[in-house]
């Protein structure tokens, strides 16, 4: 977008607008011929998405304003990046990739300056590639392509490929950043029909899968292996929960936070109810995320969408933050123990299996009376937050008693006991109810929450309500909240 913007300035290619009341779209016919300049040649052609066309799935690369490539869009110029550039140049000279097709490709066929326009096209993204004739995978140029195109050739079921031939398809197949995009999921679930080229070669996506498949084992943690793994299920991927999807796909990568979102819309129940739009902040967009499946509400899917939304910088958002977490929590009580090593300050819960020492991770590994969900993992973030905290541990070793986490934290706020406040510079704070001497509230800012408990994600692949999960004694509420102006 950087060098988009540049070369507006400068009166180089600039986009007709397209008609935002129909499934607009415009489609890229690539020259067989270069300028004279020895540019490549594109025609820029205004339709719908009822067109033959196909969609090209590729990586936009980092930004490079110092080093653009240069195509000519309508006979005026245009800057593209090195990987977008590297297929176009390919596509022209190579015919078996396509020359003659119309593509569809978001960086030539979206206005990027322009926010309106991004909103409508994506908006109907979901649309565009399930209509294409076929989505074009392009995985970049390789320098080891003649030794890969061997391996190829003689591919088969059957084939016993050598250790250099195999390092080779890991590092520029299994393993290329290609597979790690947020909108990869999106473009190539609903496709008709799926190729994918890698420099030269060309394969049907089927076929890779299956020969991939039948060679080796492929470590079951790569972003390409989890792929396929859903494609194969595609009728299970489709129609989830945006959360259920958010949890599958959390390790994907934009440099858009608003694409880890919208990149899943036209494969969740909730398409419908979230509206695509690059304005919103990010406070808002996970609202809208959390709010709209409101029985859903955990502690495991407000720190799944707050990573997703918040990845970049989290601690720096909170100040910034208007969304919380609160989270009820009673029967809690410090306590403080002596022992020929000193004193020893643990937070512990009775519950119907004795007491727990919630501060303790054994209590999470030997698994008596508690349960390895979100749940238990972020009660034991809380536990040691609070023995870790230089006020509240001195004031408990000073005391030498135990203490309900109420009480101390009136005492130690020096608010008294009526709605006492204390705060931790981790993005949290406890709140002492009013006329309540056991029950505390816990208020987690979101990016917070999501930056902390990578935990908490882990322990539950499938976000459900809380109060659907295994008894937690010490939790009574969750709710998610907006902060209101005078910071309360």
């Amino acid at each position: 977008m950087e060098v988009a913007k540049q070369l507006d300035e400068a009166g180089a290619f600039v986009h007709e607008p397209l008609d935002q009341t129909q499934p607009s779209i415009r489609l890229i016919r690539v020259s067989p011929e270069l300028s004279e300049e020895g540019l490549i040649q594109c025609s820029v052609l205004h339709t719908t998405i009822e067109a033959s066309y196909v969609c090209l799935s590729y990586r936009w690369g980092d930004p490079e304003p110092t080093n653009a490539k240069f195509i000519l869009m309508n006979g005026k110029r245009f800057a593209v990046r090195q990987n977008l550039s590297d297929f176009l140049r390919l596509l022209q000279s190579e015919p078996p990739l396509g020359v003659g097709n119309d593509y569809w490709i978001d960086a030539l066929s979206i206005n990027q300056l322009n926010t309106s326009e991004r909103n409508h096209q994506v908006t109907q993204m979901g649309a565009i590639y399930s209509g294409a004739e076929q989505v074009h995978v392009w995985l970049g140029k390789c320098a080891d392509i003649h030794c890969i195109r061997r391996v190829f050739e003689n591919l088969d079921e059957q084939t016993i490929i050598k250790n250099n031939e195999l390092d080779l398809i890991n590092q520029h197949i299994i393993w290329n950043d290609y597979w790690a995009r947020a909108w990869v999921t999106q473009e190539i679930m609903l496709a008709r029909n799926v190729v994918v080229s890698l420099d030269t070669i060309l394969v049907n996506f089927s076929r890779l899968v299956l020969l991939t498949r039948n060679l080796w084992h492929q470590p079951s943690f790569s972003a390409f292996a989890q792929f396929v793994k859903c494609y194969q299920n595609d009728t299970k991927t489709r129609d989830q929960s945006l959360l259920s999807l958010l949890s599958k796909f959390r390790d994907r990568k934009s440099s858009v936070p608003h694409d880890k979102v919208y990149s899943l819309l036209s494969l969740c129940h909730e398409k419908s109810v979230i509206e695509v739009d690059y304005n919103v902040g990010q406070d808002d967009l996970a609202y809208s995320v959390l709010s709209c499946r409101k029985e859903d509400i955990c502690i495991c899917s407000a720190a799944l969408v707050a990573k997703a939304i918040f990845e970049v910088d989290p601690p720096s958002r909170c100040a910034f933050s208007e969304l919380l977490l609160e989270i009820d929590i009673a029967g809690c009580n410090f306590s403080m123990s002596k022992n020929r090593y000193g004193s020893h300050l643990s937070l512990g819960y009775l519950g119907e299996g004795g007491t727990c020492d919630l501060s303790s991770f054994s209590y999470l590994l030997l698994g008596e009376g508690v349960h390895k969900d979100c749940l238990g993992f972020w009660l034991y973030d809380f536990a040691k937050t609070l023995v870790n905290d230089t006020d509240l541990s001195k004031y408990c070793r000073r005391l030498l008693v135990s203490a309900t986490v109420a009480q101390l934290v009136a005492v130690i706020s020096h608010m008294g006991s009526q709605s006492a406040m204390y705060n931790f510079s981790s993005g949290w704070s406890i709140q002492v109810l009013e006329h309540e001497t056991n029950l505390c509230r816990v208020r987690v800012f979101l990016p917070a929450l999501g930056s902390s408990l990578g935990a908490v994600i882990e322990a539950c692949p499938s976000p459900k309500p809380w109060h659907q999960k295994p008894a937690y004694g010490p939790i009574q509420d969750i709710r998610l909240v907006r902060r209101s102006y005078d910071g309360q």
